[in-house]
């Protein structure tokens, strides 16, 4: 391969895709600021992504612990409103475990993974923005993360409010991921794990917030992030995961477009690798690739996400599903 490929953001995205072009024998270097391991705010759980994805992209062992989860329980406040199977198994892994497994493999393979590094340069050809959410200070929302302990959770939960919504499930190791978006109240105070339990208290969700307290929260693994919006990301050149698009985090797909995305950017830039496409031509075959497969689930997404944070959408939600209309096999199939 004659041309270098350089990725600016280690997350998800960013790692699979240094990995599967390291194994094909691209020079390809990837920027992140933090050192690996390390917590983000995520809800730690893939659904939808093909064993295809998966094997291209080379890194199914890397899942091998990964808790699969079957069920899901919907609440509204804390009233159980739906309880049923998914229609697919989801994988449950933390991050702080998954990418320093695929920094790692992609360092066995041949890429330069410099973590405790932020890439300085420009965007141009064979430039990668894996960099994840566009921050915009003008944002509404909150996103927080934790890890627990000693917490009974089976299968997926969700638990919605008329700020925000919070999912938990488990991972590897017996812990659970606990992670909420909420719309920012800056009359809401608390440090670390403290800051979770007030959104809590002001979601209507006190029951939920007893749980957390009486369960064993896991030291170090609160973590917090603001200012971002859902949708198309701005930015030019070529862009893939959250720095592309972010999908509300209801739809429990947003790691599974990651890897999506990575796994077909990285047949486009093996062709610019080869010398077969030129940039601009790679750059717009992966924007065309994301706006077509990625475009129903977004546009949903964009249309259910307000129902969820609003006292007549929760109305709503609820007694559909109390009255078995909620059509979640139809909704679940939309946003994958």
């Amino acid at each position: 391969m004659t041309r270098r490929i350089t990725i600016a953001g280690g997350g998800l995205a960013g790692l699979a895709l240094a990995n599967r072009l390291a194994d094909a024998g691209v020079e390809v270097a990837l920027f992140e600021k933090r050192r690996y391991p390390f917590h983000r705010v995520c809800g730690e759980f893939l659904s939808g992504v093909s064993e295809q994805v998966l094997s291209e992209l080379g890194i199914g062992d890397c899942l091998v612990d990964a808790v699969s989860i079957e069920s899901m329980t919907w609440f509204m406040r804390d009233q159980l409103v739906l309880e049923q199977a998914l229609p697919q198994t989801a994988m449950g892994i933390s991050r702080f475990t998954l990418d320093a497994r695929i920094a790692e493999r992609a360092r066995v393979a041949g890429a330069q993974i410099r973590d405790g590094s932020s890439f300085n340069g420009q965007q141009g050809a064979g430039t990668v923005w894996a960099t994840g959410k566009a921050l915009n200070r003008q944002s509404d929302w909150i996103g927080l993360s934790a890890h627990f302990e000693n917490l009974d959770v089976t299968g997926l939960e969700m638990h919605c409010g008329p700020i925000g919504y919070l999912g938990m499930s488990s991972i590897e190791g017996g812990r659970v991921n606990v992670t909420g978006l909420f719309r920012k109240d800056a009359l809401l105070k608390g440090r670390g794990i403290d800051l979770l339990f007030a959104y809590l208290e002001a979601n209507g969700c006190s029951s939920l917030q007893a749980r957390l307290r009486e369960a064993a929260w896991v030291e170090g693994s609160f973590v917090a992030i603001a200012g971002f919006e859902f949708g198309a990301q701005a930015g030019d050149g070529f862009s893939i995961g959250d720095r592309s698009l972010l999908i509300p985090p209801f739809a429990g797909n947003g790691m599974s477009m990651a890897l999506e995305a990575a796994e077909h950017a990285s047949q486009v830039l093996l062709a610019y690798a080869r010398e077969d496409l030129s940039w601009e031509a790679a750059c717009q075959r992966q924007d065309a690739f994301q706006q077509g497969f990625f475009g129903t689930r977004m546009a949903v997404a964009a249309r259910m996400h307000p129902l969820l944070l609003s006292s007549f959408g929760l109305r709503v939600l609820t007694l559909l599903s109390t009255l078995g209309m909620l059509p979640t096999q139809r909704l679940f199939n939309s946003l994958r």
